[in-house]
């Protein structure tokens, strides 16, 4: 996997080199850089992140957030926010499909095994394959 962020994640084509002097141990001066506010990557619980993938992040002011749950599949150039148990792939990563029915989502969402005890965890991992039961077991909404 390959983050992007560098100061911005972004390259100022519009100078007359491509080559940047930092290269050399010049100082840059701020003109030359479309920006110097770093940028950044969230990455939620339970994500899956296939080998080679790309996450781009361009705007300092938004970060990318790939959302629990959510699978990328390998390879993928992912520039725009992943929502919870999506699964995206291509270049530029699109939503293929959703883990599971929109219902089911917002359960597990509320549920938040994650933040749970390895003890705990570890006496429901039985219903991991079961997810309605897993659901109905925990869900208190």
């Amino acid at each position: 996997m390959i983050f992007e962020l560098g100061l911005n994640g972004d390259h100022n084509f519009k100078n007359v080199g491509q080559y940047g002097s930092w290269r050399f141990g010049w100082d840059i001066p701020n003109s030359f850089l479309l920006s110097t506010e770093p940028c950044k990557i969230l990455i939620g619980n339970d994500v899956w992140i296939g080998r080679g993938c790309h996450l781009k992040s361009n705007n300092p002011e938004k970060p990318l957030i790939i959302g629990d749950g959510a699978v990328i599949s390998s390879d993928s150039v992912v520039v725009k926010s992943v929502p919870p148990y999506a699964i995206v792939g291509g270049n530029p990563a699109q939503i293929i499909k959703y883990r599971f029915p929109e219902d089911v989502i917002e359960s597990l969402l509320r549920i938040k095994w994650w933040d749970w005890s390895l003890d705990k965890i570890h006496d429901n991992f039985k219903y991991f394959n079961d997810v309605e039961k897993f659901i109905a077991l925990h869900d208190r909404s």
